[in-house]
């Protein structure tokens, strides 16, 4: 529907840019309804990866969805969007809340060395944005020394016969490789 909109306004003379057709298609695929039965499906099935989790969304409308699933595993979750309040935030950090659930509030610039999984509904394909989530639970904790970093994404596979990847299949090599990465053990003395 979203191709047709823009290649009949085109036809119509209206100049809209390819970015714009770009954005509209991936906002379709970060708020994909079909992620909702596989979420629901994973959190039963791995309840703990909801204790010290952020999950992003890409707008409230799609949160609600996400929030309509997760309170009947984690009751003790929070929303985190421009309009609440930050003493959310500092509940999560405290470990009142077990889960916290936003946009792009907390994309960047909170250090809660606590968080330890991450989901993510919604990826920007600008590496940096996904670098900076996912940075949240790679955080060291002197508390937890034996921490490990759990991610959760929703990836849409082409389907197509050429396989030319898109940014969802991109992403999912990219964190592939990513997720073999170590911490190395420092001996003494080095």
């Amino acid at each position: 529907n979203i191709i047709a909109y823009y290649e009949m306004q085109r036809k119509n003379g209206r100049m809209l840019s390819k970015e714009e057709e770009y954005r509209a298609l991936a906002k379709v695929n970060k708020c994909a309804v079909s992620k909702l039965p596989l979420f629901a499906a994973y959190i039963n099935q791995y309840p703990q990866i909801l204790d010290s989790c952020i999950i992003f969304v890409e707008d409230k409308e799609y949160g609600e969805k996400v929030q309509n699933i997760l309170i009947k595993v984690v009751p003790e979750y929070h929303t985190y969007y421009s309009e609440d309040n930050r003493e959310e935030l500092l509940r999560f950090a405290k470990g009142e809340l077990k889960c916290l659930l936003t946009c792009k509030k907390i994309s960047e610039g909170v250090d809660i060395k606590s968080v330890k999984n991450i989901i993510l509904f919604s990826s920007d394909k600008a590496r940096l944005v996904t670098i900076q989530r996912i940075g949240r639970s790679l955080r060291l904790n002197a508390n937890e020394p034996d921490k490990r970093a759990f991610v959760l994404d929703f990836v849409q596979e082409d389907d197509n016969d050429n396989f030319e990847l898109n940014s969802d299949m991109e992403r999912r090599e990219w964190l592939t490789e990513l997720s073999k990465v170590r911490r190395e053990e420092q001996s003494e003395g080095v």
